[in-house]
Protein backbone atom coordinates (compact mmCIF):
# COMPACT_ATOMS: atom_id res chain seq x y z
CA UNK A 1 0.00 0.00 0.00
CA UNK A 2 2.77 1.90 0.84
CA UNK A 3 4.56 1.84 -2.43
CA UNK A 4 1.49 2.56 -4.41
CA UNK A 5 1.24 5.63 -2.90
CA UNK A 6 4.56 6.35 -2.78
CA UNK A 7 4.59 6.01 -6.43
CA UNK A 8 2.87 8.94 -7.89
CA UNK A 9 4.45 11.50 -5.79
CA UNK A 10 8.16 10.38 -6.46
CA UNK A 11 6.76 10.32 -9.98
CA UNK A 12 5.85 14.37 -9.50
CA UNK A 13 8.98 14.68 -7.67
CA UNK A 14 11.05 13.52 -11.09
CA UNK A 15 9.01 15.85 -13.22
CA UNK A 16 10.23 19.01 -11.10
CA UNK A 17 13.79 18.42 -12.41
CA UNK A 18 12.94 17.51 -16.26
CA UNK A 19 10.45 19.62 -17.00
CA UNK A 20 9.15 23.85 -16.96
CA UNK A 21 6.09 24.58 -14.40
CA UNK A 22 3.51 24.56 -17.50
CA UNK A 23 4.20 21.45 -18.82
CA UNK A 24 4.63 19.41 -15.49
CA UNK A 25 1.34 20.95 -14.60
CA UNK A 26 -0.30 19.42 -17.80
CA UNK A 27 1.79 16.43 -17.88
CA UNK A 28 -0.13 15.85 -13.91
CA UNK A 29 -3.80 16.60 -15.36
CA UNK A 30 -2.91 14.03 -18.12
CA UNK A 31 -2.12 11.10 -15.59
CA UNK A 32 -4.65 11.61 -12.98
CA UNK A 33 -7.28 11.70 -15.63
CA UNK A 34 -5.57 8.90 -17.30
CA UNK A 35 -6.36 7.03 -13.87
CA UNK A 36 -9.92 8.01 -13.60
CA UNK A 37 -10.40 7.01 -17.13
CA UNK A 38 -8.97 3.75 -16.37
CA UNK A 39 -10.35 3.16 -13.17
CA UNK A 40 -14.26 4.39 -14.08
CA UNK A 41 -14.00 4.06 -17.54
CA UNK A 42 -14.14 1.29 -20.38
CA UNK A 43 -10.54 0.82 -20.20
CA UNK A 44 -11.03 -0.44 -16.58
CA UNK A 45 -12.53 -3.60 -18.23
CA UNK A 46 -9.23 -4.64 -19.16
CA UNK A 47 -8.22 -4.42 -15.54
CA UNK A 48 -11.09 -6.99 -14.27
CA UNK A 49 -9.60 -9.11 -17.17
CA UNK A 50 -6.61 -8.82 -15.85
CA UNK A 51 -7.19 -9.21 -12.22
CA UNK A 52 -8.14 -12.75 -12.91
CA UNK A 53 -4.58 -13.89 -14.28
CA UNK A 54 -1.95 -15.05 -12.23
CA UNK A 55 1.45 -13.14 -12.33
CA UNK A 56 3.37 -13.04 -14.81
CA UNK A 57 0.96 -13.37 -17.47
CA UNK A 58 -1.15 -10.53 -15.65
CA UNK A 59 1.64 -8.00 -16.79
CA UNK A 60 0.50 -9.02 -20.81
CA UNK A 61 -2.52 -7.63 -19.98
CA UNK A 62 -1.17 -4.50 -18.06
CA UNK A 63 0.54 -2.98 -20.84
CA UNK A 64 -2.84 -2.25 -22.80
CA UNK A 65 -4.62 -1.24 -19.18
CA UNK A 66 -1.95 1.39 -18.47
CA UNK A 67 -0.92 3.17 -21.50
CA UNK A 68 -4.63 3.30 -23.26
CA UNK A 69 -5.75 6.04 -20.79
CA UNK A 70 -2.39 7.50 -21.08
CA UNK A 71 -2.10 7.73 -25.00
CA UNK A 72 -5.47 8.87 -24.98
CA UNK A 73 -4.91 12.03 -22.37
CA UNK A 74 -1.79 12.96 -24.02
CA UNK A 75 -3.09 12.80 -27.16
CA UNK A 76 -6.25 14.51 -26.77
CA UNK A 77 -4.53 17.10 -24.70
CA UNK A 78 -1.38 17.74 -27.54
CA UNK A 79 -4.98 18.90 -29.54
CA UNK A 80 -6.25 20.84 -27.40
CA UNK A 81 -2.82 22.82 -26.26
CA UNK A 82 -2.86 26.23 -27.34
CA UNK A 83 -0.86 26.99 -30.88
CA UNK A 84 1.43 29.56 -28.94
CA UNK A 85 2.07 26.82 -26.61
CA UNK A 86 2.19 23.89 -28.98
CA UNK A 87 4.65 26.21 -31.45
CA UNK A 88 7.08 26.65 -28.80
CA UNK A 89 7.43 22.78 -27.32
CA UNK A 90 10.32 20.76 -28.98
CA UNK A 91 10.39 17.41 -29.13
CA UNK A 92 12.30 16.72 -26.31
CA UNK A 93 8.96 18.92 -24.64
CA UNK A 94 6.70 15.88 -26.21
CA UNK A 95 8.78 13.39 -25.33
CA UNK A 96 8.81 14.59 -21.44
CA UNK A 97 5.31 14.80 -21.80
CA UNK A 98 4.42 11.67 -23.02
CA UNK A 99 6.88 9.76 -20.79
CA UNK A 100 6.36 11.32 -17.52
CA UNK A 101 2.53 11.20 -18.32
CA UNK A 102 2.58 7.56 -19.07
CA UNK A 103 4.74 6.87 -16.11
CA UNK A 104 2.69 8.68 -13.45
CA UNK A 105 -0.43 7.19 -14.96
CA UNK A 106 1.08 3.98 -14.38
CA UNK A 107 1.95 4.52 -10.93
CA UNK A 108 -1.24 5.72 -9.82
CA UNK A 109 -2.90 2.54 -11.95
CA UNK A 110 -1.02 0.59 -9.20
CA UNK A 111 -2.88 2.33 -6.42
CA UNK A 112 -5.97 1.04 -8.38
CA UNK A 113 -4.84 -2.04 -9.20
CA UNK A 114 -4.86 -3.02 -5.25
CA UNK A 115 -8.45 -2.26 -4.84
CA UNK A 116 -8.93 -6.11 -6.11
CA UNK A 117 -11.51 -5.57 -8.82
CA UNK A 118 -14.05 -8.25 -8.61
CA UNK A 119 -13.49 -8.75 -5.19
CA UNK A 120 -14.54 -7.28 -1.83
CA UNK A 121 -14.02 -3.30 -1.30
CA UNK A 122 -12.33 -3.69 2.05
CA UNK A 123 -11.60 -0.58 4.30
CA UNK A 124 -8.10 -0.56 2.95
CA UNK A 125 -10.06 -0.15 -0.85
CA UNK A 126 -12.19 2.92 0.55
CA UNK A 127 -8.91 4.62 1.54
CA UNK A 128 -6.96 3.86 -1.64
CA UNK A 129 -10.27 5.26 -3.60
CA UNK A 130 -10.44 8.14 -1.65
CA UNK A 131 -6.83 8.88 -1.74
CA UNK A 132 -7.35 8.15 -5.83
CA UNK A 133 -9.95 11.05 -5.65
CA UNK A 134 -8.44 13.71 -3.88
CA UNK A 135 -5.23 13.41 -6.00
CA UNK A 136 -7.79 13.78 -8.92
CA UNK A 137 -9.43 16.84 -7.05
CA UNK A 138 -6.00 18.13 -6.67
CA UNK A 139 -5.50 18.09 -10.63
CA UNK A 140 -8.12 20.45 -11.32
CA UNK A 141 -7.15 23.72 -13.07
CA UNK A 142 -7.37 26.57 -10.70
CA UNK A 143 -6.45 30.14 -11.50
CA UNK A 144 -3.97 31.94 -11.79
CA UNK A 145 -2.24 32.98 -8.17
CA UNK A 146 -1.97 37.11 -8.25
CA UNK A 147 1.33 38.29 -7.89
CA UNK A 148 3.26 38.28 -4.51
CA UNK A 149 3.28 41.27 -2.30
CA UNK A 150 6.50 42.65 -2.46
CA UNK A 151 8.19 43.29 0.56
CA UNK A 152 10.28 46.47 1.57
CA UNK A 153 13.56 47.00 0.47
CA UNK A 154 15.74 48.06 -2.39
CA UNK A 155 16.56 44.37 -2.76
CA UNK A 156 12.90 43.06 -2.05
CA UNK A 157 12.99 41.75 -5.71
CA UNK A 158 15.17 38.63 -4.18
CA UNK A 159 12.42 37.80 -1.77
CA UNK A 160 10.09 36.53 -4.86
CA UNK A 161 10.16 33.39 -6.64
CA UNK A 162 10.57 34.33 -10.10
CA UNK A 163 13.90 35.38 -10.15
CA UNK A 164 15.11 39.02 -12.07
CA UNK A 165 13.25 39.99 -14.67
CA UNK A 166 14.38 38.49 -18.26
CA UNK A 167 11.81 40.35 -20.76
CA UNK A 168 11.38 41.59 -23.80
CA UNK A 169 8.52 44.22 -25.81
CA UNK A 170 6.49 42.45 -27.76
CA UNK A 171 5.18 45.86 -29.49
CA UNK A 172 1.76 46.07 -31.58
CA UNK A 173 2.16 45.86 -35.25
CA UNK A 174 1.35 49.64 -35.91
CA UNK A 175 -0.54 49.62 -39.48
CA UNK A 176 -4.08 48.62 -39.59
CA UNK A 177 -2.76 47.35 -43.23
CA UNK A 178 -1.23 44.52 -41.85
CA UNK A 179 -4.45 42.38 -40.32
CA UNK A 180 -2.98 38.89 -40.13
CA UNK A 181 -0.43 40.00 -37.25
CA UNK A 182 -0.61 41.66 -34.23
CA UNK A 183 -1.78 40.98 -30.67
CA UNK A 184 -3.96 37.97 -30.20
CA UNK A 185 -3.16 36.45 -33.69
CA UNK A 186 -1.64 33.73 -34.83
CA UNK A 187 1.65 35.56 -36.06
CA UNK A 188 1.51 37.53 -32.63
CA UNK A 189 1.51 34.05 -30.86
CA UNK A 190 4.60 33.00 -32.90
CA UNK A 191 6.43 35.93 -31.27
CA UNK A 192 5.58 35.42 -27.88
CA UNK A 193 6.57 31.91 -28.70
CA UNK A 194 9.77 33.39 -30.18
CA UNK A 195 10.60 35.19 -26.97
CA UNK A 196 10.21 32.06 -24.76
CA UNK A 197 12.47 30.34 -26.72
CA UNK A 198 15.26 32.73 -26.79
CA UNK A 199 15.36 32.48 -22.89
CA UNK A 200 12.48 35.24 -21.60
CA UNK A 201 10.71 35.01 -18.53
CA UNK A 202 8.55 38.20 -19.32
CA UNK A 203 7.18 40.26 -21.85
CA UNK A 204 5.76 43.27 -21.73
CA UNK A 205 2.90 44.16 -23.75
CA UNK A 206 2.30 47.96 -25.25
CA UNK A 207 -1.19 48.63 -25.87
CA UNK A 208 -1.47 52.74 -27.10
CA UNK A 209 -3.87 55.48 -26.98
CA UNK A 210 -3.79 58.78 -28.27
CA UNK A 211 -3.95 62.21 -27.12
CA UNK A 212 -4.36 65.22 -29.71
CA UNK A 213 -1.77 67.51 -29.05
CA UNK A 214 0.72 68.68 -26.14
CA UNK A 215 -1.81 70.65 -24.47
CA UNK A 216 -3.56 67.21 -23.15
CA UNK A 217 -6.66 67.78 -25.05
CA UNK A 218 -8.50 64.68 -26.44
CA UNK A 219 -7.18 61.07 -24.83
CA UNK A 220 -8.93 58.20 -27.61
CA UNK A 221 -8.34 54.95 -26.20
CA UNK A 222 -8.63 53.65 -29.95
CA UNK A 223 -5.28 53.28 -31.77
CA UNK A 224 -5.46 51.14 -35.06
CA UNK A 225 -8.08 49.36 -34.68
CA UNK A 226 -11.78 49.94 -32.43
CA UNK A 227 -11.11 50.01 -28.99
CA UNK A 228 -13.15 47.16 -28.36
CA UNK A 229 -11.58 45.00 -30.75
CA UNK A 230 -7.64 46.48 -29.57
CA UNK A 231 -8.59 45.48 -26.10
CA UNK A 232 -9.86 41.77 -26.93
CA UNK A 233 -6.41 41.22 -28.86
CA UNK A 234 -4.39 42.38 -26.05
CA UNK A 235 -6.52 40.48 -23.75
CA UNK A 236 -5.70 37.45 -25.98
CA UNK A 237 -2.11 38.01 -25.87
CA UNK A 238 -1.69 38.43 -21.96
CA UNK A 239 -3.59 34.68 -21.86
CA UNK A 240 -1.15 33.60 -24.83
CA UNK A 241 2.00 34.54 -22.85
CA UNK A 242 0.37 32.81 -19.61
CA UNK A 243 -0.01 29.68 -21.70
CA UNK A 244 3.42 29.66 -22.45
CA UNK A 245 4.53 30.22 -19.27
CA UNK A 246 5.97 33.85 -19.21
CA UNK A 247 4.93 36.78 -16.33
CA UNK A 248 3.42 39.83 -17.95
CA UNK A 249 3.94 43.55 -17.77
CA UNK A 250 1.30 45.29 -19.22
CA UNK A 251 2.53 48.95 -20.09
CA UNK A 252 -0.18 51.43 -21.46
CA UNK A 253 1.55 53.78 -23.77
CA UNK A 254 -0.05 57.60 -25.40
CA UNK A 255 0.53 58.79 -29.05
CA UNK A 256 0.90 62.50 -29.89
CA UNK A 257 -1.62 62.52 -32.64
CA UNK A 258 0.20 66.44 -33.62
CA UNK A 259 3.53 65.06 -32.89
CA UNK A 260 5.81 65.57 -30.02
CA UNK A 261 7.05 63.75 -27.12
CA UNK A 262 4.43 62.60 -24.43
CA UNK A 263 6.82 63.35 -21.92
CA UNK A 264 6.19 67.42 -23.17
CA UNK A 265 2.64 67.10 -22.32
CA UNK A 266 1.49 70.24 -20.17
CA UNK A 267 -1.94 71.77 -20.01
CA UNK A 268 -2.10 75.88 -19.96
CA UNK A 269 -3.61 75.88 -16.03
CA UNK A 270 -4.49 74.11 -12.84
CA UNK A 271 -7.98 73.58 -14.84
CA UNK A 272 -6.57 72.08 -17.52
CA UNK A 273 -4.45 69.62 -15.43
CA UNK A 274 -7.32 68.80 -13.80
CA UNK A 275 -9.65 67.67 -17.35
CA UNK A 276 -6.16 65.64 -18.11
CA UNK A 277 -5.89 63.70 -15.19
CA UNK A 278 -9.72 62.99 -16.02
CA UNK A 279 -8.90 61.74 -19.78
CA UNK A 280 -5.81 59.97 -18.22
CA UNK A 281 -7.93 58.12 -15.14
CA UNK A 282 -10.28 56.98 -17.87
CA UNK A 283 -7.59 55.74 -19.94
CA UNK A 284 -5.26 54.17 -17.21
CA UNK A 285 -8.39 52.37 -15.58
CA UNK A 286 -9.81 50.83 -18.75
CA UNK A 287 -6.32 49.13 -19.04
CA UNK A 288 -5.72 47.98 -15.14
CA UNK A 289 -9.67 45.88 -15.52
CA UNK A 290 -7.90 44.08 -18.04
CA UNK A 291 -4.71 43.54 -15.98
CA UNK A 292 -6.55 42.43 -13.33
CA UNK A 293 -9.24 40.21 -15.25
CA UNK A 294 -6.32 38.69 -16.89
CA UNK A 295 -3.62 38.03 -14.24
CA UNK A 296 -1.10 40.55 -15.57
CA UNK A 297 1.64 40.43 -13.05
CA UNK A 298 2.41 43.60 -13.11
CA UNK A 299 1.52 47.15 -14.41
CA UNK A 300 3.26 50.64 -15.63
CA UNK A 301 1.08 53.24 -14.68
CA UNK A 302 2.49 55.95 -17.04
CA UNK A 303 5.26 56.20 -19.46
CA UNK A 304 7.81 59.21 -19.63
CA UNK A 305 5.39 61.84 -18.47
CA UNK A 306 7.76 64.42 -17.29
CA UNK A 307 6.00 67.08 -17.04
CA UNK A 308 3.05 65.90 -14.98
CA UNK A 309 5.05 63.94 -12.06
CA UNK A 310 8.32 65.99 -11.59
CA UNK A 311 5.97 69.61 -11.14
CA UNK A 312 3.95 70.33 -8.66
CA UNK A 313 1.68 68.74 -10.48
CA UNK A 314 2.04 65.49 -9.40
CA UNK A 315 -0.36 65.29 -7.05
CA UNK A 316 -3.09 64.32 -9.61
CA UNK A 317 -0.83 61.47 -10.86
CA UNK A 318 -0.42 59.95 -6.67
CA UNK A 319 -3.75 60.46 -6.49
CA UNK A 320 -4.62 58.09 -9.22
CA UNK A 321 -1.75 55.67 -8.33
CA UNK A 322 -3.24 55.73 -4.75
CA UNK A 323 -7.10 54.82 -6.77
CA UNK A 324 -5.12 52.69 -9.06
CA UNK A 325 -4.75 50.13 -6.04
CA UNK A 326 -8.66 49.03 -5.79
CA UNK A 327 -9.20 48.54 -9.29
CA UNK A 328 -5.41 46.17 -9.53
CA UNK A 329 -3.91 44.07 -7.10
CA UNK A 330 -0.80 43.61 -8.77
CA UNK A 331 2.59 44.92 -8.84
CA UNK A 332 2.96 48.76 -9.93
CA UNK A 333 5.31 50.83 -11.50
CA UNK A 334 6.14 53.87 -13.38
CA UNK A 335 8.19 53.87 -16.57
CA UNK A 336 10.33 57.11 -16.16
CA UNK A 337 12.65 58.41 -18.51
CA UNK A 338 16.60 57.81 -17.90
CA UNK A 339 16.99 61.45 -17.60
CA UNK A 340 14.56 62.35 -14.99
CA UNK A 341 14.26 59.73 -12.97
CA UNK A 342 15.69 61.40 -10.57
CA UNK A 343 13.08 64.11 -9.81
CA UNK A 344 10.31 62.30 -10.44
CA UNK A 345 7.91 62.38 -7.20
CA UNK A 346 6.09 59.76 -7.70
CA UNK A 347 8.21 56.91 -6.79
CA UNK A 348 7.01 56.57 -3.42
CA UNK A 349 3.49 55.00 -4.60
CA UNK A 350 5.11 52.23 -6.69
CA UNK A 351 6.02 48.71 -5.75
CA UNK A 352 9.55 48.91 -8.51
CA UNK A 353 10.80 51.53 -10.17
CA UNK A 354 10.56 51.81 -13.68
CA UNK A 355 13.35 53.24 -16.07
CA UNK A 356 13.50 54.01 -19.66
CA UNK A 357 16.93 53.12 -19.49
CA UNK A 358 18.29 54.61 -23.68
CA UNK A 359 21.58 55.40 -21.36
CA UNK A 360 24.40 57.57 -23.54
CA UNK A 361 27.66 55.16 -22.14
CA UNK A 362 30.28 57.35 -23.67
CA UNK A 363 31.03 61.33 -25.02
CA UNK A 364 33.68 60.22 -27.77
CA UNK A 365 33.32 58.90 -31.31
CA UNK A 366 34.50 54.66 -32.05
CA UNK A 367 34.44 54.09 -28.10
CA UNK A 368 35.69 50.81 -27.47
CA UNK A 369 34.22 48.33 -25.02
CA UNK A 370 35.88 49.45 -22.12
CA UNK A 371 34.71 52.96 -22.81
CA UNK A 372 31.16 51.48 -22.72
CA UNK A 373 31.21 49.26 -19.74
CA UNK A 374 32.83 52.26 -17.96
CA UNK A 375 29.45 54.10 -19.01
CA UNK A 376 27.80 51.44 -18.12
CA UNK A 377 29.06 51.13 -14.92
CA UNK A 378 28.58 54.35 -13.80
CA UNK A 379 24.28 53.92 -14.98
CA UNK A 380 24.91 50.46 -12.41
CA UNK A 381 26.04 52.93 -9.73
CA UNK A 382 23.48 55.77 -10.34
CA UNK A 383 20.36 52.91 -10.66
CA UNK A 384 21.64 51.69 -7.64
CA UNK A 385 21.95 54.74 -5.38
CA UNK A 386 17.96 55.79 -6.68
CA UNK A 387 16.81 52.10 -5.58
CA UNK A 388 18.36 52.82 -1.71
CA UNK A 389 17.05 56.17 -1.54
CA UNK A 390 13.37 54.85 -2.30
CA UNK A 391 14.14 51.59 -0.82
CA UNK A 392 12.68 50.38 -3.79
CA UNK A 393 13.85 47.78 -6.68
CA UNK A 394 14.75 49.54 -10.07
CA UNK A 395 14.32 47.53 -13.35
CA UNK A 396 14.82 48.58 -17.03
CA UNK A 397 11.29 48.95 -18.59
CA UNK A 398 12.70 49.58 -21.93
CA UNK A 399 16.46 49.44 -22.76
CA UNK A 400 17.94 48.85 -26.37
CA UNK A 401 20.02 50.22 -28.73
CA UNK A 402 19.62 51.35 -32.43
CA UNK A 403 21.22 49.39 -35.07
CA UNK A 404 23.78 51.69 -36.29
CA UNK A 405 27.44 53.29 -35.77
CA UNK A 406 28.02 54.82 -32.24
CA UNK A 407 24.14 54.04 -31.39
CA UNK A 408 25.78 54.81 -27.39
CA UNK A 409 26.64 58.42 -28.08
CA UNK A 410 23.60 60.04 -28.30
CA UNK A 411 20.93 57.07 -27.99
CA UNK A 412 18.24 59.78 -28.81
CA UNK A 413 19.31 60.74 -31.90
CA UNK A 414 16.77 58.84 -34.74
CA UNK A 415 18.60 57.69 -37.94
CA UNK A 416 15.62 59.12 -39.86
CA UNK A 417 17.39 62.58 -39.18
CA UNK A 418 20.74 61.35 -39.77
CA UNK A 419 22.89 61.51 -42.92
CA UNK A 420 24.76 59.02 -44.48
CA UNK A 421 23.65 56.24 -41.27
CA UNK A 422 25.98 53.10 -41.25
CA UNK A 423 24.14 50.03 -40.37
CA UNK A 424 26.51 48.39 -37.48
CA UNK A 425 25.44 45.40 -36.02
CA UNK A 426 28.75 45.09 -33.86
CA UNK A 427 28.12 48.41 -32.43
CA UNK A 428 24.52 47.60 -31.11
CA UNK A 429 25.81 44.21 -29.99
CA UNK A 430 28.83 46.30 -27.59
CA UNK A 431 26.24 48.43 -26.19
CA UNK A 432 23.84 46.24 -25.19
CA UNK A 433 26.79 44.08 -23.36
CA UNK A 434 27.95 47.46 -21.66
CA UNK A 435 24.79 48.29 -20.25
CA UNK A 436 23.85 44.86 -18.81
CA UNK A 437 26.57 43.26 -17.93
CA UNK A 438 27.08 45.81 -14.93
CA UNK A 439 23.29 45.49 -14.00
CA UNK A 440 23.63 41.90 -13.29
CA UNK A 441 26.36 42.52 -10.45
CA UNK A 442 23.76 44.56 -8.41
CA UNK A 443 21.00 43.15 -6.41
CA UNK A 444 18.98 46.36 -6.17
CA UNK A 445 17.73 45.75 -10.18
CA UNK A 446 15.37 43.41 -10.81
CA UNK A 447 15.70 43.02 -14.22
CA UNK A 448 15.30 44.56 -17.40
CA UNK A 449 13.08 44.65 -20.94
CA UNK A 450 14.69 45.20 -23.72
CA UNK A 451 12.96 47.11 -26.77
CA UNK A 452 11.44 45.56 -28.92
CA UNK A 453 10.62 42.88 -31.27
CA UNK A 454 7.02 43.26 -33.18
CA UNK A 455 3.79 40.81 -32.42
CA UNK A 456 4.78 39.61 -36.23
CA UNK A 457 8.49 37.71 -36.56
CA UNK A 458 7.93 38.16 -40.56
CA UNK A 459 7.05 41.70 -40.98
CA UNK A 460 9.79 43.73 -41.55
CA UNK A 461 8.09 46.91 -41.95
CA UNK A 462 7.67 48.04 -38.60
CA UNK A 463 11.41 49.35 -38.23
CA UNK A 464 14.05 49.84 -40.97
CA UNK A 465 17.69 47.58 -40.35
CA UNK A 466 19.00 50.80 -38.14
CA UNK A 467 16.44 49.86 -36.21
CA UNK A 468 15.88 48.77 -32.18
CA UNK A 469 15.09 45.46 -32.92
CA UNK A 470 17.89 42.79 -31.75
CA UNK A 471 16.28 39.72 -33.36
CA UNK A 472 18.57 38.10 -36.17
CA UNK A 473 21.34 40.35 -35.31
CA UNK A 474 24.95 40.27 -33.32
CA UNK A 475 22.36 41.93 -30.22
CA UNK A 476 20.49 38.50 -29.95
CA UNK A 477 23.61 36.69 -28.84
CA UNK A 478 23.84 39.36 -26.11
CA UNK A 479 20.64 39.20 -25.51
CA UNK A 480 20.29 35.34 -25.26
CA UNK A 481 23.57 35.62 -23.02
CA UNK A 482 22.03 37.92 -20.53
CA UNK A 483 18.84 36.33 -19.98
CA UNK A 484 20.70 33.27 -18.92
CA UNK A 485 23.42 34.64 -17.04
CA UNK A 486 23.16 34.84 -13.28
CA UNK A 487 21.77 37.84 -11.76
CA UNK A 488 22.43 39.21 -8.11
CA UNK A 489 18.88 39.48 -8.02
CA UNK A 490 17.60 35.91 -8.14
CA UNK A 491 16.40 33.91 -5.87
CA UNK A 492 18.13 31.96 -4.92
CA UNK A 493 21.22 33.97 -5.56
CA UNK A 494 23.66 33.14 -8.00
CA UNK A 495 20.74 30.61 -9.94
CA UNK A 496 20.50 30.89 -13.85
CA UNK A 497 17.66 29.92 -16.03
CA UNK A 498 18.34 26.13 -16.92
CA UNK A 499 19.11 26.54 -20.91
CA UNK A 500 20.57 23.63 -22.00
CA UNK A 501 17.24 21.98 -23.67
CA UNK A 502 14.27 24.30 -25.13
CA UNK A 503 12.35 24.00 -21.81
CA UNK A 504 12.48 27.23 -20.92
CA UNK A 505 12.27 28.38 -17.30
CA UNK A 506 13.81 25.22 -14.88
CA UNK A 507 16.35 26.75 -12.55
CA UNK A 508 18.38 25.03 -10.26
CA UNK A 509 21.14 26.80 -7.97
CA UNK A 510 23.79 24.30 -9.28
CA UNK A 511 23.01 24.23 -13.29
CA UNK A 512 23.84 27.18 -15.15
CA UNK A 513 22.52 25.24 -18.39
CA UNK A 514 25.05 27.97 -20.12
CA UNK A 515 28.47 29.48 -20.42
CA UNK A 516 27.30 32.30 -18.58
CA UNK A 517 27.46 31.12 -14.99
CA UNK A 518 28.56 34.51 -13.14
CA UNK A 519 27.52 37.33 -12.38
CA UNK A 520 28.90 39.60 -15.05
CA UNK A 521 30.43 37.06 -16.85
CA UNK A 522 28.45 36.60 -20.43
CA UNK A 523 29.28 34.50 -22.97
CA UNK A 524 31.26 36.50 -24.91
CA UNK A 525 33.98 36.62 -22.94
CA UNK A 526 33.98 32.30 -23.63
CA UNK A 527 32.43 32.43 -27.55
CA UNK A 528 33.59 31.47 -30.24
CA UNK A 529 33.79 34.69 -32.49
CA UNK A 530 30.69 36.19 -33.22
CA UNK A 531 31.55 38.62 -37.03
CA UNK A 532 31.93 36.90 -40.04
CA UNK A 533 35.69 38.45 -40.34
CA UNK A 534 36.64 36.10 -37.42
CA UNK A 535 37.22 38.14 -34.83
CA UNK A 536 35.35 38.77 -31.00
CA UNK A 537 34.47 41.98 -31.02
CA UNK A 538 34.04 41.95 -27.11
CA UNK A 539 37.92 40.87 -26.76
CA UNK A 540 39.27 43.84 -28.95
CA UNK A 541 41.17 46.47 -27.55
Amino acid sequence: MVASILLPWLAQLADRRLMSAETRARTWNVATWGAALYAFGPASMLGWIRATRPWPRRILYAVPAFWLPAGLLVGLDWLITPEAQREAMSSTDLAVLVAGGSVAVIAVMLLVESLAWGGRLGRRGLVRLGLLALLLLWSLPRPAAAAPALPPGATAWRNLPTGAIRGITVGPIENSLHPKGGYGTARGRAALAEAKVMGATWVAITPFGRVWDLDGEGLDLTFETPVEQNTRDVARAIDDAHALGLHVLLVPHLWVETGGWRARIHPSDDEGWARWAARYRTFLLHWAEVAETHGVEMLSAGVELRRWVTTRHAHHFVSLLQELRAHYSGLVTYSANWDDVEYTTVLGEVDVIGVNAFFPLTQKEDATIHDLILGGEQVATDLQAIAQQWGKPVMLTEMGYTTRKDPALKPWLWPDSMDEVVIDQRAQAMAYGALLAPLTKIPECAGFFVWRTYADPGDVSQEAEWGFSPRGKLAELVLRDAFTASWAADDPPGFAPFAGLSLQGFRHRRWGGHRSRRPAVHGWELSPPLTFDGTNPFTQP
